[in-house]
């Protein structure tokens, strides 16, 4: 799988103290029409929890949060020895390995994987396999001739995201989880905001060899394997903005998709729900177009498109028909990845 600028998956993730990304997450409402994502940023010191209209506060699943303080983010120091475990940024770890006593373990954190120097964390509820799927699909991103060397072209993103010390944070999915991990008292501690974390709320949904599509509205309910979805938005949020400035002709393509879109009314940004009042600026907007984009192009969840009505061609057949040059590009990008195997793989 070629990774590409333009590839965000809708997904239900936290994204928490993203330097230099927008300050909005953009994720759509949930499978039960609210959200399940938020984001935290050293610039805001606050939380977002986007929400669909129609949404009641009680129904609301993660309200805003303060940051007690903002860290020096100059002087922090990267806790490098917890990872010591899995020392080579040459490898894949596929196998968990316990973390030592540290500021995760305070958090609810027990395990980690790693992919090329990229860590994947879980609570003790997340089973190895998850984690371990997980660390194969981004290990087949990264390397996508399975030669057990990251690809020519990840590895500016790679450096990117190794730079920022960004990694995955898998949960077994529930809010006391969330709250305590965003604690300062309790959970991480302040000085690891300087760190990137994207949070998987919903383990459920990362599902070895599980269904990635369901029928609408009969299967609504039906819980689906997001694993790629969340390795590859992960990527892209990890290193924004590199990964949105690849090549030209990628950036033509989605500027003229994006600009077409809004004009012919086949993305609506009024309706991508955000709470508090906030409003979704043109990072946000642009961030939200390209997640439906990649979506609709894969045909990963179309009950959930029509019903956010965000953006109104929800399967791959409509892009097609309407643009078939872009969707020929786009979709030659978003190919799914085979089961890794490769050299650097250490079991």
């Amino acid at each position: 799988m070629r990774f590409c600028q333009n590839v965000l998956f809708m997904i239900s993730i936290i994204i928490l103290v993203v330097r230099g990304a927008p300050t909005l997450n953009v994720r759509n409402p949930g499978e039960h029409g609210h959200s399940d994502s938020m984001i935290t940023t050293s610039t805001t010191k606050s939380t977002y929890t986007l929400k669909s209209n129609n949404q009641s506060a009680s129904e609301e699943l993660l309200t805003m949060k303060s940051l007690q303080s903002e860290p020096n983010c100059e002087n922090a120091v990267f806790p490098s020895e917890v990872f010591a475990s899995q020392p080579r940024d040459d490898k894949v770890y596929v196998k968990p390995s316990t973390i030592p006593e540290s500021g995760f373990t305070r958090a609810g954190l027990t395990k980690f994987t790693s992919a090329f120097g990229i860590h994947i964390l879980g609570d003790y509820r997340v089973p190895d396999d998850k984690l371990s799927y997980l660390t194969e699909l981004l290990a087949s991103v990264l390397d996508n001739d399975q030669d057990g060397l990251v690809d020519a072209t990840q590895n500016t993103i790679l450096d990117t995201i190794r730079s920022s010390n960004a990694m995955m944070v898998i949960l077994s999915g529930n809010e006391e989880s969330v709250d305590k991990l965003l604690d300062p008292n309790e959970g991480l501690p302040p000085e690891y905001s300087c760190m990137m974390f994207l949070l998987v709320e919903q383990a459920k949904n990362i599902i070895r060899g599980g269904p990635h599509q369901k029928n609408c509205p009969q299967d609504l309910e039906r819980v689906n394997d997001r694993g790629l979805g969340f390795v590859v938005d992960f990527i892209s949020q990890a290193a924004y903005p590199v990964t949105f400035s690849l090549n030209e002709e990628s950036s033509m393509r989605m500027e003229n998709l994006y600009n077409s879109a809004l004009r012919k009314g086949w993305f609506l940004p009024q309706n991508i729900p955000v709470a508090n009042n906030e409003l979704c600026d043109e990072d946000c907007k642009r961030l939200s177009f390209q997640s439906w984009l990649a979506t609709s192009i894969l045909d990963q969840d179309k009950c959930s498109c029509i019903k956010a009505n965000v953006f109104k061609l929800c399967t791959s057949e409509e892009i097609r028909n309407i643009s078939p040059d872009d969707f020929a590009y786009f979709a030659s990008a978003l190919k799914r990845p085979t089961a890794y195997s490769s050299p650097a793989i250490i079991a």
